[in-house]
């Protein structure tokens, strides 16, 4: 059985403990919602089921997503884990599965907090499905504004602990529909994310509208400072929704 330092096998009480089973579940960003969801609903340990054997993907090693993604998020919200045989309560990992824990709730349990900042970060998506891929605009928009550019994953594995820093002390994070959002998604952390709906892939406009998330709609979660925009992201598509927020935010700093 593959071990990790810093991975314990410490019974604890069956409610208290939730399951993200690797073998069928992937070692990505869909992680951080699973985590959200599984706090909400009282989650007070993760169990990580291991079989030897991880979910099939057409992505890099799937051990080293597991400690620079799934192990740091637990970290950073402080909840015990450990890998093992499969056991304890499964949830899902869908952001419908997110909106409906809102709803039953009427809360989630965010990650840290909002820090604010000078900067603006832009994360790219370059990833194995091009239709989803940020455009070559989002470059030449960074350059002028003087964004920090967050590359790719899969070019850059940054440890998930030091890309949340980023995103927290920054004053506006843009992005098009990629996981790495979903840790601002699911914080206080201002948010525009273009390029919401595609047209292939679990991210077109029918499967979001039944994920709860129809067109032109928001997460009933999100704030004055968060804001997808059903665009696309040609260079103009870009700069409009950046100055939206600069609006948003001046609005948001004059109220606080």
């Amino acid at each position: 059985m593959w071990q990790t330092p810093g991975l314990t096998d410490t019974p604890t009480h069956k409610d208290s403990k939730a399951c993200y089973d690797l073998p069928t579940r992937p070692c990505s960003f869909d992680f951080t919602t699973w985590l959200v969801i599984a706090r909400t609903h009282g989650a007070n340990e993760v169990r990580f089921g291991f079989d030897g054997t991880f979910k099939p993907k057409d992505y890099d090693d799937p051990r080293k997503r597991f400690e620079s993604i799934l192990r740091p998020a637990c970290e950073l919200v402080g909840i015990p884990y450990s890998i093992g045989r499969k056991e304890g309560k499964e949830y899902g990992h869908f952001i419908g599965d997110l909106i409906q824990t809102y709803k039953k709730f009427g809360r989630i349990e965010k990650y840290g907090k909002y820090e604010g900042g000078e900067y603006t970060t832009v994360t790219i998506r370059t990833s194995r499905k091009g239709y989803r891929n940020s455009s070559e605009d989002w470059l030449k928009f960074g350059k002028e504004i003087g964004a920090l550019i967050i590359p790719d994953y899969e070019d850059v594995p940054i440890d998930l602990t030091e890309r949340f820093r980023l995103y927290q002390n920054a004053r506006l994070n843009m992005f098009v529909n990629n996981g790495p959002a979903m840790l601002c998604i699911c914080s206080d952390i201002p948010y525009a994310i273009l390029k919401y709906a595609n047209k292939g892939g679990a991210t077109n406009e029918e499967w979001l509208a039944g994920q709860g998330l129809p067109r032109d709609s928001q997460y009933p979660f999100a704030s004055e400072k968060q804001r997808i925009f059903w665009g696309g992201d040609t260079y103009q598509e870009i700069w409009s929704p950046f100055e939206e927020m600069n609006v948003r935010l001046g609005r948001a700093a004059e109220a606080s």
